[in-house]
């Protein structure tokens, strides 16, 4: 098991370690904060998560919307009040042609005052409340983003979304091509994160564990 580099972590917001196993994976997490389920009415700590094609999907996810092509960047549990600070993805064999991107968006000082203004509707279906792309926090900020579950509360604050489009373009990001056993931690507060087509690889299967902070 290798350890995690923290200094890293803290300064790039992601790192990248390797486990051998569920359980190295699940006591890791438990030792940085305290881990979550990420679906409703389930104790399951560790998600496994495969490829499937939109008919195959019941519930709201973003599997149900684009299947297996491209996912739109986004955060994690954003239609949660407090969105998981940290999330950790485990691949427990190599993948083919199927990378996770991880980008850091650069904001303008005009750019956040924006997106901290214009407040959009979440609805996740786990209830609804009004929150904003950019919400600061402790003296910090937190990005909350994700189109799928957020729509502007008015018409002007649909700005936002063009401002964060026009950031991605603009920002630094990585491509996590997957090895097996390889692990990446991320913050999920400062990054935003999106999957590859996956139409040719739907033998991927992914371990994700989301932890608060």
């Amino acid at each position: 098991m290798n350890k995690i580099n923290y200094t890293e972590l803290e300064q790039n917001f992601w790192t990248t370690f390797e486990l051998d196993n569920s359980d190295d994976l699940l006591n890791l997490a438990a030792s940085i904060g305290k881990v979550i389920p990420s679906r409703r009415n389930s104790n399951d700590l560790i998600d496994t998560l495969t490829i499937r094609t939109k008919s195959e999907v019941n519930q709201k996810s973003l599997s149900s919307i684009y299947g297996d092509k491209n996912f739109p960047f986004h955060t994690d549990g954003a239609y949660l009040p407090e969105p998981p600070k940290y999330v950790i993805l485990r691949s427990p064999s190599k993948i083919i042609n199927c990378p996770t991107l991880i980008c850091k968006p650069a904001f303008t000082v005009s750019d956040k005052k924006n997106l901290i203004k214009n407040v959009w509707l979440v609805n996740g279906g786990r209830g609804k409340f009004y929150a904003s792309m950019i919400e600061e926090e402790n003296d910090d900020y937190r990005i909350r983003f994700d189109l799928d579950c957020m729509r502007p509360a008015l018409a002007d604050f649909k700005s936002s979304a063009g401002i964060m489009a026009s950031v991605i373009t603009t920002s630094e990001s990585w491509e996590i091509n997957w090895n097996a056993r390889q692990c990446v931690i991320f913050n999920n507060w400062k990054l935003i994160h999106s999957r590859a087509d996956a139409s040719d690889s739907h033998d991927r299967v992914m371990e994700r564990v989301w932890i608060t902070n």
